[in-house]
């Protein structure tokens, strides 16, 4: 038993554990959520730190994980992955149709390409993906990308406005027209590349004290960042790409992937694949309830996570019970055969 735990966890042929990945994935997908159910706070600075600064580590860690253990898979089982990410990118954007179809038809062919609402992290990574693994054909140093991409990126999602350029302004707006700054090839790609750069070297023999100094630092750099635009911006703030917002994303990858845990009690490959799906139907969930918990967004929080799971939970389950019965009828129906025979 204790063997098939180990091994329903490991990621890759070279043996990289995610137990605590999955662990992490969990925490940034609750900041999510608590991004979406904004305002947490009856301060206005607080909801803005959470929102500008704290959470924004969350979707770079999802972003740098995929990276990293798509750099460990080649051939057939790249493919495999890529076609995973189109196929449930397609089934959520099947459940939130009725949401597509009220808009109009730019609007539809820009929320099927780009995403809707949420949805626009499962485009960036298909498209991020496959541009990574074209990449890696094509040029022989093709990781370090990641610098030039990040840096444009940085520059047209909030960075320009510091600036005062009309002609940055006219180049960003065009950058809006294929996704934001935040989407596959200014944020997806490179993160993903980061990734995939973090790869090539075993991390479970760096020190957990230097991680961890490395993240407080980052953390601390981030704040000052967001404090900083908080001052010299006027207006809305949305610091999807900055300098230090997604720089805590790496050595949090880093403590979760370098380090094993003593004991193995189960496996987290159902957490993982109920986290996706809580990160596809939380928004629906928050729909239906944000009028219920309006003075009490934190009490919105925690029944979205609560319904979220819980769906998310059974869905799983009924997808399994399903996949098991058919390849029941398919064994029983095999066996038929050859008796007829």
């Amino acid at each position: 038993m204790k063997d098939s735990v180990i091994k329903n966890n490991i990621n890759n042929k070279n043996g990289a554990y995610s137990f605590y990945v999955d662990y992490a994935k969990l925490f940034c997908c609750v900041l999510i959520v608590g991004a979406h159910c904004r305002p947490l706070f009856s301060q206005d600075i607080l909801n803005y730190y959470y929102g500008q600064w704290f959470f924004r580590l969350s979707v770079p860690f999802f972003f740098i994980s995929s990276g990293y253990f798509f750099s460990k898979t080649n051939g057939s089982k790249r493919q495999k992955y890529i076609k995973r990410i189109a196929v449930i990118y397609a089934g959520s954007l099947i459940i939130y149709s009725p949401a597509l179809m009220a808009d109009d038809l730019r609007g539809l062919i820009n929320d099927i390409v780009f995403g809707y609402y949420h949805l626009w992290y499962l485009s960036a990574l298909f498209f991020g993906l496959i541009a990574a693994h074209l990449l890696e054909k094509a040029i022989k140093e093709y990781r370090f990308f990641f610098i030039l991409l990040l840096v444009a990126g940085i520059l047209f999602d909030e960075y320009y406005k510091l600036l005062g350029s009309s002609v940055l302004n006219r180049i960003a707006e065009c950058v809006d027209l294929i996704g934001t700054a935040r989407h596959a090839l200014f944020f997806g790609l490179p993160l993903i590349l980061i990734g995939e750069c973090l790869s090539k070297r075993e991390w479970k023999n760096t020190g957990n004290s230097k991680l961890l100094l490395l993240l407080a630092v980052t953390l601390a750099l981030g704040f000052f960042e967001a404090t900083a635009f908080r001052r010299a911006v006027q207006g809305d703030v949305s610091l999807d790409v900055s300098i230090f917002g997604w720089t805590p994303a790496v050595p949090l990858f880093l403590l979760a992937i370098g380090n094993k845990p003593k004991r193995v009690r189960f496996n987290t490959r159902k957490l993982r694949r109920i986290v996706d799906f809580v990160y596809i139907v939380h928004i629906y969930v928050i729909a239906v309830l944000k009028d219920f918990f309006a003075q009490s967004h934190f009490s919105l929080l925690f029944f979205t996570l609560l319904i979220s799971f819980a769906v998310s939970y059974f869905v799983l389950f009924l997808a399994e019970a399903i996949k098991k019965l058919i390849k029941n009828v398919r064994k029983k129906s095999a066996e038929n055969l050859r008796q007829t025979d």
